[in-house]
């Protein structure tokens, strides 16, 4: 028996994947943007592991370190806007494919230069480009298209970006496998064929659902739609998530970048155990990945404001359980318990606080141009953070001997965020922002 023309026309073909039915199993995207954002993570360990081995060889310093590391900061942010502008324009997976053969070349290229430039405009240029492209088109903005159930949009989308917090550990021990058994240069070869296969699944995979392909539309799209980056750009809320965004990372990249940096030196002194020291690492690794989906989880629960105040008040105390210890010098570690208790709970609250501003970009301005919007909050927000926020840790540090300051500072620009949260953002429940400040 044949169906009719009507008939047949109203039976559609489920979107699929290698037979996998997407409608039924939407987790595969943010599965596959957790698996591309580890790249983030990975990248910046990844630098910091190759500024060793450039040391003989180029004569590397500090400096190049440094620039290396600040320009594919840059790239990256620029490009987390840049990407989601052209998602926003052609969906994700064009912007993803050109974005992963930036990753791929960036490797190749760094592989074969012979000097200090070379590095710093492959390795760090380029491959900002190219993460920063990956993440825009595989994380925030398709996610949120699949996951229009604020219960389940906030999980959702902390787990697609749940790999930056977790890159380092994933990758550190493989790339430094890699580098004792067959050098820096052919560990890069190796890394670009690894990218170019899992990039390749990813870019498969990804594509925007169709209005019939998700199980739920969101209430606001069909109140009046998403706003769009210049209706967001004269709302309160965005520069009210931008900033508590930069307070929070400031504060967090303030003290980490350098105290975990200041691990190794610690252990080559025979002051801080190995044991304590790696744990405390693979804590705050572990902490600030699992805080992306759980408060998330928590934030479709009570609410944007509560979860974004809850989240900067844990910093805080976070920051003062490490400034209890040894004057905030961090290498005595007698305390050893509680100093580690101190890296999970900071750990915890900064991998919230930066998930929520995905997460209340998706809720405050609607998703159809969340690409663009998310991508602006995150270039000021935390570029602008990650850039300076290290910087002023290594000057504090370096002029008062331990971390006590930076510690403070850190804990009051997260309270400022906390209670900016809590008196600026609206209340639970969606809310469709009206541009009209």
């Amino acid at each position: 028996m044949s169906l009719s023309p009507d008939a047949a026309a109203v039976v559609e073909r489920p979107p699929l994947w290698l037979g996998l039915d997407l409608r039924s199993n939407r987790w595969i995207f943010p599965a596959a943007g957790f698996v591309a954002s580890t790249m983030r993570g990975a990248a910046a360990y990844t630098i910091s592991l190759l500024a060793l081995q450039l040391d003989d060889e180029f004569q590397w310093t500090e400096s190049d370190t440094a620039l290396l590391l600040s320009l594919y900061t840059l790239m990256f942010a620029i490009f987390m806007f840049v990407g989601g502008l052209f998602v926003d324009w052609f969906g994700p997976r064009r912007p993803l494919i050109v974005g992963s053969a930036l990753v791929v070349a960036s490797h190749l290229l760094a592989s074969r230069m012979s000097s200090p430039l070379g590095i710093i405009l492959s390795y760090g240029v380029a491959l900002g480009i190219g993460v920063g492209t990956v993440c825009a088109a595989a994380t925030v903005a398709v996610t949120a298209r699949w996951y229009p159930e604020p219960a389940k949009r906030g999980p959702a989308i902390g787990f697609s970006i749940m790999g930056i917090g977790i890159g380092s550990i994933i990758v550190a021990p493989l790339w430094a496998a890699g580098n004792s058994q067959w050098g820096w240069r052919n560990n890069m070869l190796v890394a670009a064929a690894i990218y170019a296969v899992v990039l390749a699944v990813i870019a498969s995979i990804m594509r925007f659902p169709k209005a019939d392909e998700v199980p739920a539309h969101d209430p606001a799209e069909e109140e009046g739609g998403s706003l769009d980056l210049r209706e967001a750009l004269l709302t309160r809320e965005l520069w009210t998530l931008t900033l508590i965004l930069f307070l929070s990372a400031f504060g967090g990249l303030m003290v980490a970048r350098k105290m975990f940096a200041n691990y190794s030196e610690s252990i080559d002194a025979g002051a801080v155990g190995l044991s304590i020291a790696g744990v405390a690492v693979m804590l705050q690794s572990a902490f600030n990945a699992a805080g992306r989906p759980v408060w998330g989880w928590i934030s479709g629960r009570v609410g944007v404001r509560l979860s974004s105040g809850f989240c900067g008040f844990l910093m805080v105390a976070g920051l003062l359980m490490l400034a209890g210890i040894d004057g905030g010098s961090l290498t005595n570690m007698n305390l050893g318990g509680f100093h580690l208790f101190g890296v999970a709970v900071l750990g915890f609250g900064y991998g919230g606080a930066v998930a929520l501003a995905a997460v209340n970009s998706a809720t405050m301005f609607g998703t159809a141009r969340i690409g663009r919007v998310y991508g602006l909050i995150f270039m000021i927000g935390f570029g602008g953070a990650e850039l300076v926020g290290p910087a002023v840790g290594r000057s504090l540090h370096a002029r008062t001997g331990d971390y006590h300051l930076s510690l403070w500072i850190a804990a009051a620009l997260a309270g400022l965020a906390g209670i900016i949260a809590l008196l600026a953002f609206p209340n639970r429940g969606y809310r469709r922002l009206e541009s009209e400040w």
